[in-house]
């Protein structure tokens, strides 16, 4: 987890552009610098003219973070 807000964070897969992931209700946003594994829907995004990857958590089960 490379960045964290209120409902949303951005992971890393390897790839050049980070990943954006937005909770659910309930869900517990991971903290900077864990790792986690996220099961969710493939959607995208548009941020600056650029269409961007986007994960949409369905339930809190759907993070799971390592220690």
């Amino acid at each position: 987890v490379s960045f964290k807000d209120s409902v949303s964070f951005r992971i890393s897969d390897g790839s050049v552009d980070e990943v954006k992931v937005v909770v659910s209700d309930g869900a517990l946003v991971p903290d900077v610098g864990k790792y986690v594994a996220v099961t969710g829907i493939s959607s995208c995004y548009v941020d600056g003219g650029r269409i961007c990857r986007l994960i949409l958590v369905r339930k809190v089960g759907d993070i799971v973070t390592f220690q």
